[in-house]
């Protein structure tokens, strides 16, 4: 590019156009409790979960959390695309004994899949709960009485999937 002023002097500049492509995230995957963020095209980019802290890692630990924004910015930082990720956490037992802690069944996160559905069965088979509004858990009761202290199993219907699994009521 060359610039002349009115005296008739000029300068002469070169300038590189670098063509960055805009990241697309393909997918989220979580592997234990590594969430691993996936692209559709390769390239140099910068991944972060807090909007803060950015890495050429694209994996991160969630062990202590249950929803997270996962963010993709390109080499200069002028395109960043986002994408919620939620995931549910299922308690390995209840215990029902009125002390605040642990007196129900929740799924803990669930509520960001709305349509969700728990299924609460003995070691028989017997369904003994059905709960459509998942914002309150099982309570340990069927018929209004006590289930014993027992294993129970669970059918989890959410987000298009079905989990199957197991839980301990203690007493």
């Amino acid at each position: 590019c060359e610039v002349i002023n009115t005296a008739g002097c000029s300068s002469t500049a070169t300038f590189n156009v670098a063509v960055v492509e805009r990241p697309v995230i393909d997918s989220l995957l979580l592997i234990g409790e590594e969430l691993s963020i996936n692209l559709q095209i390769s390239g140099d980019f910068q991944f972060s979960i807090d909007g803060q802290n950015w890495t050429t890692r694209n994996t991160f630990d969630i062990t202590t959390f249950l929803q997270v924004t996962a963010r993709v910015r390109d080499q200069f930082g002028c395109e960043i695309v986002t994408q919620q990720f939620s995931r549910i956490q299922i308690p390995k037992y209840f215990t029902p004994n009125g002390d605040g802690f642990h007196d129900t069944f929740e799924i803990y996160g669930i509520d960001q899949f709305l349509g969700a559905k728990l299924e609460i069965f003995d070691r028989y088979g017997k369904l003994l709960a059905q709960i459509n509004d998942l914002v309150v858990g099982w309570d340990g009761l069927y018929l209004n009485q006590p289930m014993p202290s027992s294993d129970y199993w669970y059918r989890l219907y959410y987000n298009g999937k079905l989990i199957t699994g197991h839980f301990t009521l203690k007493r």
